[in-house]
């Protein structure tokens, strides 16, 4: 009962770990905290891992980024006056960055999405790039539906071809008429439309897995403004083609 009890405990203090706010200093100290309140000339946090510990302050001209662990970013901006003004958060959905505001570039690991010395799993990805970067959104979120479609083609033409097999299989080896024609053409059928659901489900896995995979270059290029050399696969009437993005 007591290695029950501490293995939730544990459990429970690593999802409150992972649910955290992440702020970058103009000197590029990385701190994992809870932010507890933000004004114009400061913000108060307590760390992360001691959430019953002091509270710090922080003055908004030693911070560059503010990373919330919703996906939100606030960069902090120094104007000309050398006078430190409050960050704008970096959009909703829709909205671009400002000009003055500067966004770090993505890559992509097996199973995380790396920002700087941030690290983000697929729906904080998600909601960064809602918040921040319409294109690479919408570009991932048609990648991901895409994808899921070819995995549901996939999976129903496989059951439909098992039925029509069966069914086939038992029509062509009966005698009876009534069984032949009430078996074996539907499962004739549903053969055709089995091996025509898994034919589809090719390229809507092949196109839909690389716009999922790649939404990162887009978010480079669009709002990071990387240069980066990035491919699009793109379906017409005539075929499946790709193109060369840089």
């Amino acid at each position: 009962m007591k290695k029950i009890f501490s293995i939730v405990v544990t459990m429970f203090v690593a999802l409150q770990m992972s649910a955290v706010d992440v702020i970058v200093t103009r000197s590029a100290q990385r701190i994992e905290a809870k932010i507890t309140e933000v004004s114009s000339s400061e913000i108060k946090y307590k760390e992360a891992n001691n959430l019953n510990g002091p509270l710090f302050v922080l003055t908004t001209a030693e911070i560059s980024t503010i990373i919330y662990e919703n996906g939100t970013v606030k960069v902090f901006d120094q104007q000309q006056s050398g006078q430190p003004s409050y960050g704008q958060s970096v959009g909703q959905y829709g909205s671009q960055p400002s000009r003055n505001s500067t966004l770090l570039p993505i890559t992509k690991s097996d199973k995380y999405y790396l920002m700087g010395d941030q690290r983000m799993n697929e729906e904080q990805y998600m909601n960064f790039l809602h918040n921040n970067c319409k294109e690479a959104w919408e570009y991932h979120r048609k990648g991901k539906k895409l994808w899921k479609d070819g995995w549901t083609c996939f999976g129903v033409g496989v059951g439909f071809e098992f039925i029509g097999g069966v069914l086939f299989g038992v029509g062509i080896n009966s005698r009876n008429t009534d069984v032949i024609l009430g078996c074996g053409i539907p499962g004739g059928i549903l053969l055709g439309a089995g091996s025509g659901l898994l034919v589809a489900s090719v390229p809507c896995l092949v196109i839909g897995g690389i716009r999922k995979n790649n939404s990162h270059e887009i978010y480079n290029v669009q709002c990071a403004k990387q240069t980066a050399l990035s491919f699009d696969f793109k379906t017409t009437g005539n075929g499946v083609g790709i193109a060369m993005h840089f």
